[in-house]
């Protein structure tokens, strides 16, 4: 690995390494620097998915501790891995921007099956990449493995797969790529609009024809209730700037591709990610200029859910049930503060009613549904209480798990959720924006 290295060293340099060092032009044009800087590789196996990234970064990270507070490389080598998922892939791209504060290096070896590279190209993760980092995809490859960057794709039909025709803009990234990596500049005062029209392309026709012959129920939700609401969360998280998105669903992708193989048994999957701060950390900076959070709260949705918590150093877990009515303030632990984001009627910005949207369709159901302080609410109940999923919150120093409660435990506790809250690695870096992943069963 230190010889892959040193020969790519001048191959792969220029900007990146200026975060490096206080006197960037002598840090680049000396090579005995260049040679002391630690590396860390992180190999992953033949499948990444759920929280393999994290896991298996955060092993490395703390095998190499020492070097945590200085500069270093940590690649990210995934030459053996025959299948990524879409929210695995997008965490390439947070911990990039996690390691960059810290200045670090990344670098990433690419896996060795072509069909794994074309599948990142027919997703649009390089441009992804670019669009969430500011830092072109070839930045991260070096060496020898810069020959794929000229590589063309040419294992699936780009003809058919993922082409929807979009009849309002027919030159869209969705119209062309619909299930593939989008990338949507975001503001408080576009926010809407943009959830809006994300809701609109995925209540086309075509795209809920496909749904329904994957997904049981409710596909009309899938619009409604999860892209629109999920989207629209993003303006609670301050500092975000884009939102990126993304779906898979493996027997579609086979479908489109005319490969009439078996496969893997795989859920629906699609991610939300934004770049702005985490969400507990905008909890507790409402709590601490003393946002009245739950000024809309409803008490017509009042609930139970039941609370799992994992710390990482598995000392005291506990699983308890916990009511919506409860304050919300700094007294709690973290992860009933985390918690209270699914909470009916909680919001840390209640102040801005006046701009507050929903998608229509909520309105004509119940118009409790579309008051503000809802939206996630109303996310948790489509995706894991009607369609049966499940969702994953990825934010700062936790995940958030998300799933319908078995029917026995539901009716001992009355909570119609599970929530399983778990500390990532502390040697991971705090997790860079948000990222929510839904998984929705298959037929």
């Amino acid at each position: 690995m230190i010889d892959f290295l040193r020969s790519s060293y001048y191959a792969t340099c220029s900007e990146t390494w200026e975060h490096m060092s206080q006197t960037s032009q002598a840090f680049l044009g000396d090579k005995d620097i260049a040679h002391s800087i630690p590396v860390v590789p992180i190999e992953f196996g033949h499948g990444v998915a759920g929280d393999a990234f994290d896991d298996l970064v955060g092993i490395e990270l703390e095998r190499h501790q020492a070097t945590a507070q200085f500069p270093r490389v940590c690649v990210l080598d995934f030459r053996e891995t025959r299948w990524i998922d879409i929210a695995s892939t997008q965490r390439i791209s947070a911990f990039y921007l996690a390691a960059r504060k810290r200045n670090w290096m990344t670098l990433v070896r690419p896996p060795r099956l072509k069909k794994v590279r074309d599948h990142w190209r027919l997703w649009r993760f390089p441009a992804a990449f670019e669009a969430a980092t500011d830092t072109p995809f070839s930045r991260l490859i070096a060496g020898d493995d810069r020959s794929i960057l000229n590589e063309q794709q040419s294992t699936y039909d780009e003809r058919r797969i993922l082409r929807i025709h979009d009849g309002h803009d027919p030159h869209s990234l969705r119209s062309s790529n619909f299930w593939g990596f989008v990338s949507e500049k975001i503001s408080p005062t576009n926010l809407p609009s943009v959830a809006s029209k994300q809701a609109d392309l995925w209540s086309m026709d075509d795209v809920q024809d496909l749904l329904k012959k994957y997904i049981a129920g409710r596909v009309d939700y899938i619009p409604t209730r999860v892209v629109f609401e999920a989207i629209f969360n993003a303006t609670k998280h301050p500092g975000a700037s884009v939102i990126q998105t993304a779906s898979y669903h493996d027997k579609l992708a086979r479908m489109k591709a005319q490969d009439k193989s078996e496969g893997r048994k795989s859920d629906f999957v699609m991610f939300f990610w934004d770049n702005g701060r985490s969400i507990l950390s905008t909890i507790d900076d409402a709590i601490s200029r003393q946002v009245e959070l739950k000024r809309h709260y409803l008490q017509d949705f009042e609930r139970n859910y039941l609370l799992k918590f994992r710390p990482w150093d598995k000392e005291n877990p506990y699983k308890n049930p916990v009511n919506s009515s409860i304050d919300v303030d700094l007294d709690l632990p973290d992860e009933v503060r985390l918690l209270s984001v699914l909470f009916p009627g909680v919001s840390t910005k209640p102040e801005m009613e006046s701009i507050h949207q929903t998608h229509p369709a909520l309105n004509e159901l119940d118009e409790r549904l579309t008051r503000r302080g809802m939206g996630l609410f109303v996310l948790a109940n489509a995706v894991a209480e009607v369609l049966g999923g499940s969702l994953e919150f990825r934010t700062g120093r936790h995940y958030m798990h998300v799933k319908k409660t078995k029917p026995q435990t539901a009716e001992r506790t009355g909570a119609p959720l599970e929530i399983l809250v778990s500390e990532t690695n502390p040697y991971l870096p705090d997790f860079e924006g948000n990222l929510i992943t839904i998984r929705i069963p298959s037929v």
